[in-house]
């Protein structure tokens, strides 16, 4: 009888020490592993506007930004028979030097469109000082909005 109860006091502290341990007492059993699921890229608004732009001038809108990814640039403004340029350039661009064709774009979009708006992207985007032109080449006064993302 002594022995009997010996027998069960071990088994019990088996059954204890297994259910307390967890799977590492189980010779055959596996660890589950879950693999880390990239993060869902985020999507930040740089600068927003809405201007009116006389005919054969342009805008210049500095901005910064601290991080890295996907710029995206959208125009839309009003009349589909103006030509409306889109330009990012790197650092600062000023009047001077955009009217001397002597900044460093990132993207330039110089072509006439059907409809009304562009979106043009730089993707590999380094943060820091940056240049939003728009330029109104015409033939009508234009009044646009415009948005800045960066996707990272």
């Amino acid at each position: 009888m002594n022995l009997t109860k010996t027998r069960r006091g071990v088994a019990l502290s088996v059954a204890l020490c297994c259910g307390l341990a967890g799977p590492g007492c189980k010779s055959d059993s596996t660890v589950p592993t879950h693999p880390t699921q990239p993060s869902p890229p985020v999507t930040t608004q740089v600068t927003s506007g809405n201007r009116a732009l006389p005919a054969h001038h342009f805008l210049r809108i500095p901005f910064t930004t601290g991080q890295t990814g996907t710029l995206t640039v959208k125009v839309q403004w009003t009349y589909a028979t103006n030509v409306v340029w889109v330009d990012v350039a790197a650092g600062d661009c000023a009047i001077a030097s955009y009217q001397a064709s002597q900044c460093e774009f990132l993207v330039a979009s110089n072509e006439a469109v059907a409809a009304p708006q562009k979106t043009v992207s730089v993707s590999s985007f380094a943060g820091g000082t940056h240049t939003l032109i728009i330029d109104d080449r015409g033939p009508d006064d234009e009044s646009l909005s415009y948005q800045v993302t960066l996707t990272s």
